[in-house]
């Protein structure tokens, strides 16, 4: 499992229904255009199935402090790398004032629940027990090719298409004038290792990891 958590920064912020009903629907969307279902529907929440055996999800926290995304499944980074791009558009083109934090979301596995050297200290409502630690990213000056080609169809999708009309080059896509454009908080909340670069405490050999199967074969 890959997920992301993301915190309002504020004390007195929260996510609107608005935000949280739109990335369902984009949720949706997407898992559809991969010819998925839905699984599930509950309050900010909702988990679509895809015929790769990837499952993505998008949940809200009850107080609307903060947002997941994860996915389970061989090419849970593809489908956590699209999701992500909704998000940071629909915050982008209606709420660009609302500030949120970065966080990795890693379910605890069974056999580190009593290592009095693994924290825990999130018991999530869908995942069970869950570390949450901090991310640090930065945008790549020269993002390389997006793989697999649905993603890169994906950040299409998801992107303002009115955004088109102020391309310098008119073969120009959406992807790389968003990260030129926008908010540099709006473009850290993607997660695509060809986009952007991460970094969070315990790494070790996460990134080589990472990298291995960011991108896996369909």
């Amino acid at each position: 499992m890959e997920g992301r958590r993301y915190v309002c920064i504020g004390d007195h912020d929260f996510i609107p229904p608005t935000v949280a009903s739109l990335l369902m629907e984009r949720v949706v969307a997407m898992g559809r255009r991969l010819k998925g279902k839905a699984l599930f529907f509950g309050r900010g929440t909702v988990v679509m199935g895809c015929p790769d055996r990837t499952v993505i999800a998008l949940y809200t926290s009850d107080d609307d402090r903060a947002m997941d995304v994860f996915a389970f499944g061989i090419n849970r980074h593809a489908h956590l790398s699209g999701a992500t791009a909704h998000l940071a558009s629909v915050l982008s083109q209606n709420y660009g004032s609302l500030g949120v934090a970065k966080q990795r979301l890693t379910r605890v596995p069974p056999s580190a629940l009593d290592d009095a050297f693994v924290d825990h200290p999130c018991q999530h409502p869908l995942l069970g027990p869950c570390q949450v630690v901090p991310v640090t990213t930065a945008v790549r000056d020269d993002p390389s090719t997006v793989l697999p080609e649905w993603l890169a169809g994906e950040y299409e999708v998801a992107l303002p298409i009115s955004w088109r009309w102020s391309l310098d080059n008119v073969k120009e896509t959406l992807l790389p004038y968003f990260l030129r454009t926008a908010n540099a908080d709006h473009a850290q909340l993607l997660v695509d290792p060809s986009v952007v670069s991460e970094t969070w405490e315990g790494m070790d050999a996460a990134p080589a990891a990472a990298s291995a199967d960011a991108h896996p074969p369909p």
